[in-house]
């Protein structure tokens, strides 16, 4: 049986493409050019049987061929390569106007598209006042219109239900003309949070977690102090009852009857179940800042 050392070599002769073996990897898979402009990365076990082979070579072959979507001008503006007159050139072409509201997307798919799926994909996400490109399992994409995360979240669920396959996007900021790649950076650093969260979420923007991205971006020492502030909460001792009841008490702003409405429960029951909150962590969620101190110790217990 031949190492996964050897294969790489070869392929590397053969596209010319520089492709790095993950350290210590379990599982075969292939990642995308995203940020690596055109190298490839191949994760996969030492020894392999002939199926696996098989299976990272139509990895690498697939990516050899969405190599021309990441040469697309918009992976220049995106990378902030792009000099100023280039990128209003192409910005004007590709009927983006106006000179603030820019947002970039990045859908992450569950397995990297073969050619049908792309093209598929290129077409639902064909749209005025959008431009998109991608390769491997990511489509990075850069919108401007009013209605930008409402038609973000139209395509995700139309993918998903099309393809039956888990797409995870994230949004970065809302910036100016000239700020294009940092709201990229900031959906590039989100989708990496994304993949890490403990929780089953499929999306994530600044305005709808900004919490937990805040806690995520802290530094680790930022974070052991906020760790050592949880601890004091005992948050431990919560039940499902009650963490759900808080996540629901904080979602709908501390308003007690659209909370009561929202878990079919009479007034009287959340106000009994608050005070259960309290007994146990010492905070009182009904009061907005001890309510705030809550959440920031539950998004630093559950990161952990």
């Amino acid at each position: 049986m031949r190492r996964i050392e050897e294969k790489i070599k070869e392929w590397e002769k053969e596209s010319g493409i520089p492709l790095r073996l993950g350290a210590d990897a379990e599982g075969i898979w292939i990642d995308s050019f995203y940020e690596r402009g055109r190298e490839i990365v191949v994760k996969a076990a030492v020894d392999l049987t002939e199926r696996e082979i098989r299976l990272v070579r139509w990895g690498v072959e697939t990516a050899l061929k969405n190599e021309g979507s990441a040469r697309h001008p918009l992976w220049l503006i995106l990378r902030g390569e792009a000099s100023s007159a280039e990128q209003q050139r192409w910005l004007k072409e590709w009927g983006l106007t106006g000179e603030t509201g820019y947002r970039v997307a990045c859908f992450h798919f569950q397995f990297s598209l073969d050619q049908w799926h792309r093209d598929a994909l290129g077409a639902l996400l064909e749209d005025e006042g959008v431009i998109a490109a991608g390769a491997g399992q990511e489509f990075l994409v850069l919108l401007n219109r009013e209605d930008g995360m409402q038609w973000i979240r139209d395509r995700q669920g139309t993918a998903e239900a099309e393809w039956m396959m888990r797409v995870m996007v994230t949004v970065g900021l809302p910036v100016e003309t000239n700020q294009i790649s940092l709201s990229y950076r900031d959906a590039i650093d989100l989708m990496r949070l994304l993949q890490k969260d403990p929780r089953e979420r499929r999306w994530i923007t600044d305005e709808t977690a900004e919490l937990s991205v805040l806690i995520h971006r802290l530094t680790p020492e930022a974070r052991a102090i906020l760790r050592v502030r949880a601890a004091a909460f005992h948050l431990e001792l919560l039940d499902e009852e009650e963490w759900h009841t808080a996540a629901a008490f904080w979602t709908h702003d501390l308003h007690g009857s659209q909370t009561a409405k929202a878990l079919f429960i009479h007034r009287n029951t959340l106000q009994y179940r608050l005070e259960r909150i309290r007994k146990k962590t010492g905070l009182d969620l009904r009061v907005y800042e001890e309510a705030l101190r809550f959440q920031i110790a539950r998004e630093t217990w559950e990161l952990e």
